[in-house]
């Protein structure tokens, strides 16, 4: 049952995903559609919540953030690049951020909501346009505070800000290593693809004369062993004989290299 359901989430995790062959690209729509998975029933759940104590105003905003991430996944499907989609997702969540910031949602602990948001700016967005997000988080998350009616205490702002940075830095650093690390398995990707194809192997049965040792090719043309190899694959022969054949074809040779090889250990002294 457990390895049923397992398997079950796995297919509708890929199914959600969809078939992108672009690494980088595959990796944020895994992302994207991973925090989607966590964050709607954890914003469905506060709503409920929120619905229970009475809070309206609170409930109905997070109901819309969670129906936009469900509709999400099947419209960046059909996007061969799911960064608009985030661009519009991280909007919206970050309007809906500074709506509780401003009205003191959470009794002022809705700040909490903002470490969260430097982890999906880099992962999605890159190193470039992940600084120019989380500064306009920074921004935008101190004018809510000067325009909120809630009173902040100054000890809290300082460690929101604090620990904001810190998770932007640390966001930052492992985006920054994340892509370092693809780009040298890419490079190690392509220079084995070039050198693979470099390589050209002769395999299969190869049909080949008893007597004059000639290879036929598919065409059932009879070719030289030299030439079938030749064209084949990046080797080259140089030609020469060997101590047998030299002895056949060439008898006296043979003999007058043996001959003298034989005088010339007798002229060796024995000890």
């Amino acid at each position: 049952m457990i390895a049923q359901t397992s398997a079950a989430v796995r297919r509708a995790f890929a199914d959600a995903v969809g078939d992108v062959r672009d690494p980088d690209e595959r990796q944020r729509r895994s992302f994207l559609v991973l925090v989607l998975l966590i964050l709607v029933p954890v914003f469905v759940v506060f709503s409920l919540i929120d619905l229970r104590h009475g809070e309206l105003s609170m409930a109905f905003p997070q109901l819309a953030l969670a129906a936009l991430f469900v509709v999400a996944v099947p419209w960046f499907r059909r996007q061969r690049s799911v960064v608009p989609v985030a661009r519009l997702l991280l909007v919206t969540a970050v309007l809906v951020f500074l709506r509780e910031v401003v009205r003191g949602g959470g009794e002022g602990f809705a700040l909490l909501w903002g470490y969260l948001f430097p982890i999906f700016i880099f992962f999605v967005f890159g190193k470039i346009e992940g600084r120019r997000w989380v500064l306009l988080l920074l921004v935008s998350t101190a004018g809510a505070m000067l325009l909120s009616s809630w009173q902040y205490e100054r000890a809290l702002l300082m460690r929101f800000f604090v620990i904001l940075a810190l998770a932007s830095l640390l966001s930052y650093a492992l985006e920054a290593a994340r892509a370092k690390a693809a780009r040298e398995l890419g490079a190690e990707k392509a220079a084995l693809t070039d050198a693979l194809g470099q390589i050209r192997a002769v395999t299969g049965l190869l049909p080949i004369c008893a007597s004059c040792k000639k290879i036929r090719d598919g065409g059932g043309d009879w070719k030289q062993l030299e030439s079938y190899i030749t064209e084949r694959t990046d080797a080259q022969f140089t030609h020469g004989i060997c101590p047998d054949c030299a002895r056949q074809y060439f008898p006296e040779s043979s003999g007058t290299q043996q001959a003298r090889g034989a005088a010339s250990r007798a002229r060796v002294p024995k000890p």
